[in-house]
């Protein structure tokens, strides 16, 4: 599965670099899918959606052995586990992801706050329904429709989430 991943970006560095995030995060990737999927065969079609998915957006992956990256890649195989999971039985089911515990990458320009960390637990604590897109757009700085691809929903509803959940982080840190 490994070539056919390859094919689909452009530059060695790049293929080097996706080859690196295969061996380091494909057994990680492979435990989350199987926590939601409880099938060995289910799981690994979930980590293969989860790694095409990666490949597809593989520029936006910056050093490969960060908290950052393995958050992302467990986000990805969690959802891509959820997708199997929802298509085979028509039902949702939700885990809790994995968030970072220390990022200083989180972007907190929409929020008047100066601890960024303070807000980083505040996006741990929101429901799973705004969860992944709060954290997949503030902290791993993607726009809305790169997260809409990848979690599968519509443009405006990742844009919903955003709003509410923003909303609902504001409340909570208060005069924070």
């Amino acid at each position: 599965m490994l070539t056919i991943y390859l094919q689909m970006i452009d530059s060695q560095d790049e293929k080097d670099k996706f080859e690196e995030l295969y061996y380091k995060y494909n057994k990680l990737m492979f435990y989350v899918a199987k926590k939601t999927l409880n099938r060995d065969e289910d799981a690994a079609d979930a980590v293969n959606d989860a790694f095409l998915l990666i490949a597809k957006n593989f520029r936006k992956i910056g050093i490969i052995d960060s908290k950052e990256t393995r958050n992302f890649v467990a986000v990805i195989a969690r959802n891509a586990a959820i997708d199997i999971y929802r298509k085979r039985r028509n039902s949702e089911a939700l885990i809790d992801p994995v968030i970072p515990q220390n990022n200083d990458s989180l972007n907190i320009n929409d929020f008047d706050i100066v601890d960024y960390h303070l807000v980083l637990e505040a996006v741990q604590e929101l429901s799973e329904h705004y969860r992944d897109v709060v954290y997949l757009y503030y902290v791993e700085g993607y726009r809305t429709t790169e997260i809409a691809n990848m979690l599968h929903l519509q443009v405006d509803n990742v844009r919903k989430r955003l709003q509410r959940g923003r909303e609902i982080l504001i409340a909570a840190l208060g005069d924070e």
